[in-house]
């Protein structure tokens, strides 16, 4: 067996301990996935849902090279990977995007797609971004020519993302930078995420503030502040009407 191949095995049982040692030794092998397509950072991000500390590993991983965008057999990214429960992978992927892109390098623009559902940057910037970062990173991404209403494959703008989050500053920080028409876009086809296990089913047609209000309504394992943030996420878009 080969050092990459035994990191890979390792990463699948989501032990991170040789990968520093493995990416010293064969760099350009940052980006070598198993037979399912999966690379050590999609399993970083995987193992975060199981509550993995692995902050220091994708940081590492980003620093040599990997790519957030690599899709897997089935198409899925590391983003989507980390979608569900893993918002540190998240952020740290959504920060590495934003700032190549700023400076004119890595393998995807301001503008492009990535993943299974044809997500944009500042759809991960909604779902993702800090509170204390997004208004900084909103303003210096627009500046470059950020697009920040733009629909996902499904149908979702990124504040229908940062809603269904339960993410009120990254709502408010979106929210001004839509007309009434697009801050009420409906989703186009139905989709089911898993939260933590808790499934939540997102019929087509909902607005973001009923995406909210669905997740509100379904997910049985949110907690105290995530409520509190799908209320104030709904209360800021009515607000804004």
């Amino acid at each position: 067996m080969t050092l990459t191949a035994d990191i890979l095995e390792q990463a699948a049982k989501h032990s991170f301990v040789h990968v520093g040692d493995w990416l010293a030794a064969t760099p350009g092998d940052v980006n070598v996935a198993d037979a399912k397509g999966w690379t050590v950072l999609h399993y970083c991000a995987a193992a975060e849902a199981e509550g993995r500390d692995v902050e220091d590993t994708v940081r590492l991983l980003l620093e040599q090279g990997a790519d957030p965008h690599q899709p897997d057999a089935q198409g899925d990214t590391s983003f989507n990977i980390a979608a569900p429960a893993s918002p540190v992978s998240g952020r740290l992927m959504t920060n590495h995007w934003l700032q190549e892109a700023l400076e004119g390098r890595g393998t995807k623009k301001l503008n492009d797609r990535s993943g299974s559902h044809g997500s944009t940057l500042a759809q991960y910037m909604a779902k993702w971004s800090a509170d204390d970062e997004i208004e900084q990173q909103l303003k210096d991404g627009v500046a470059h020519g950020l697009k920040v209403d733009v629909l996902n494959a499904s149908g979702w703008t990124p504040l229908t993302a940062a809603a269904a989050m339960g993410r009120a500053a990254a709502v408010r920080a979106f929210i001004w930078h839509y007309t009434h028409a697009v801050a009420y876009a409906r989703t186009t086809e139905a989709y089911t995420a898993s939260y933590a296990g808790q499934k939540v089913t997102y019929a087509a047609g909902l607005s973001a503030v009923e995406v909210a209000y669905a997740r509100l309504e379904q997910d049985q394992k949110a907690s105290t502040a995530l409520k509190a943030g799908l209320c104030a996420c709904m209360a800021i878009i009515l607000m804004r009407n």
